[in-house]
């Protein structure tokens, strides 16, 4: 036997239908309407409001195609916030990143690697440029088309000179010098070090490298080194003898050489890099490169290892710097995978993530563990 509801949904369907809707008798009070009529105008009412917020819902999922066409032309650039709600909305971080991914990949035309850590919001270990790197990269260039190059999008603290020199190696071995160094916000120390390996670098306005002085034991080794020539300066004139035997007593006296080594290190792999690299072919190569490592490999000027350069004077040191906002669609690309990044590293445990552009190659270091996927 047919349900009471489904009676009353075959009669709606037939007042529709008609054009024949019940009517009230408006001579009497509503309260003394019959119980039929009163439940039918009810159902009525109920049925229209249900169509009136379909009908809503679709006009706002056809906006929402509109806007997502337009932010792929380059006209509107999803923002931090922004790409938050849509990860919070579809609960896909990983899918959020690779969409953006995507649109870079087809936007340059290139292989992409995305170096990140979580060093501004997270502390902890795991987050700097180290040996155990290389099974990230091993990990996410398999599959790669290598005729394509290479953009590196970075963003890090820095770390070990070593390990940045054996990225840098490997990378060229696969890329040769078709390798496009990417800052988004901030590259520092070590890290600057791999984007003078680029045959030139994408900064914005809101982009910073920084100064590859080496650090030995938290100390800088420029400072180190100060302070033994001081007291040599003071010693071969025997002043100051009983203060500098107080101090000296705190380092032990193979201290200088490994400072001396680490700052040469610097020196030579940046040159190194750019004469091979950036400046390969230019004649006015020695020149160029002297000025770039004097200005990043010094703590006079810069006074502090965590000094941000920004494009204007990483131009000034005579880096090639391209101008990040010179192709709007490149910028946007750039900005909104950066900004996908910085949600999964502000919303997870992650503190280092190596991806491409190839969907699922990724490795992964969260503060419980490692994860790659292959």
């Amino acid at each position: 036997m047919e349900s009471n509801t489904g009676k009353r949904r075959a009669y709606v369907r037939v007042a529709l239908r008609s054009g024949k809707y019940p009517t009230l008798d408006t001579s009497r009070p509503l309260l003394s309407c019959s119980v039929v009529q009163t439940r039918n105008l009810l159902f009525l009412a109920l049925y229209f409001r249900l169509c009136y917020y379909t009908l809503i819902i679709r006009i706002r999922e056809n906006l929402l195609q509109i806007v997502v066409s337009i932010d792929r032309k380059g006209i509107l650039m999803p923002t931090w916030d922004e790409i938050l709600n849509e990860v919070q909305d579809i609960r896909a971080l990983d899918v959020v990143r690779e969409k953006y991914l995507d649109e870079l990949a087809n936007t340059t035309g290139r292989n992409i690697i995305c170096y990140y850590s979580a060093f501004l919001t997270k502390q902890g270990e795991g987050m700097s440029i180290a040996d155990s790197d290389m099974t990230g990269f091993m990990t996410v260039v398999k599959g790669m088309e290598k005729s394509k190059g290479l953009d590196l999008i970075l963003h890090t603290p820095g770390g070990s000179p070593t390990a940045a020199e054996a990225i840098v190696k490997y990378l060229r071995a696969l890329f040769g010098i078709d390798i496009r160094a990417i800052v988004p916000q901030i590259a520092m120390s070590a890290g600057t070090m791999i984007a003078c390996a680029g045959k030139e670098i994408l900064m914005g306005k809101h982009s910073s490298l920084g100064p590859v002085d080496p650090q030995i034991s938290g100390y800088p080794a420029f400072n180190i080194k100060k302070v033994f020539e001081d007291a040599k300066d003071d010693l071969s004139k025997n002043q100051n003898i009983p203060y500098w035997q107080i101090q000296l007593s705190k380092y032990p006296p193979q201290l200088i050489y490994d400072c001396i080594n680490a700052i040469d290190l610097s020196s030579d792999l940046v040159s190194d890099w750019l004469k091979s690299g950036m400046f390969i072919g230019d004649p006015d190569a020695e020149q160029k490169v002297k000025s770039i490592t004097e200005g990043l490999n010094q703590n006079k000027e810069s006074k502090n290892h965590g000094r941000h350069f920004d494009k204007e004077k990483c131009k000034e040191f005579l880096l090639k710097v391209e101008d990040l906002e010179d192709d709007d669609s490149l910028q946007d690309a750039v900005l909104s995978l950066h900004h996908a990044y910085m949600v999964l590293l502000d919303n997870s445990p992650v503190v280092k993530i190596i991806e491409s552009q190839l969907k699922g190659k990724r490795y992964v270091i969260s503060q419980k563990n490692i994860s790659v996927t292959p």
